[in-house]
Order: structure tokens, then sequence, then C-alpha cells
């Protein structure tokens, strides 16, 4: 249990957090009725640890949704700013693209323009 060549605990071995063993019991309900789903969602079985050694319990965080929450909630607000972003930047993309459909096709309609003016002008001639 000692590191090689020490027999006693001195400070400089000793932990100032302690040994913790957790288990976890978890149950999985696959697509549960609406009812059973308020049901669950009313009660709060989030684990209480209390000791009264405050070395104890100052290793024990307490748990709240409030931070997952708000992490969500920032991660939502990303997404819907990426979003934004990029159907901005598509909405550009294809007003680019039909403009230059559009002068492709102007081109496209003067060249044959001056091709068939070209070719009845020096057939004419």
């Amino acid at each position: 249990l000692y590191p090689p060549g020490l027999t006693q605990i001195t400070p400089a071995t000793t932990s100032k957090e302690p040994v913790v063993h957790e288990f976890y019991d978890e149950v999985v309900f696959t697509d549960p009725t609406e009812a059973f789903h308020r049901q669950l969602m009313r009660s709060s079985v989030l684990p209480r640890i209390q000791s009264h050694e405050p070395t104890v319990q100052e290793n024990f965080p307490t748990y709240a949704d409030e931070e997952d929450f708000k992490a969500l909630l920032a991660a939502q607000k990303f997404l819907e700013d990426e979003l934004r972003d990029v159907k901005d930047r598509i909405m550009k993309a294809d007003m680019a693209r039909e403009e230059i459909e559009e002068a492709l096709r102007v081109a496209a309609t003067a060249k044959a323009s001056s091709s068939q003016s070209g070719g009845k002008s020096g057939s004419s001639s």
C-alpha cells in the first residue's frame, strides 16, 4: 500500500480528498406515456450526501440542472446563430449564381445575335 521505502503514513503521503465509492442504479423508460413522464419529472431523486464533517462534505458537490440548462441554452443560441449565418451565405451564393447565369444568358444571346447579324450581312454582300 505504501510507496517503496515507506512503511508509515507521513503528511506528504496523505491526501486531503477522501476515498469515494459511488454506485448508481439506472432505469431507462423507452417512450413513456405523457402522464407517466410528468409523474417521473415531478419527483426529484438526486442524491443528498450529508456528513457532519465539513472536510468530507466539501468533496461532495451538489448537483443542479441549472448549469446544464444554461449550457444547453448557450449551445442552442450558438447553433441558431451559425444556422442563420450559413443560410445568409447560401442565399448570397444563390443570388451570385443567378447573376452569373443571367450574365451568361445575356452574353450567349448577344453572341448569337451578332453571329446571326454578321452572317446575314456577310451572305448579302
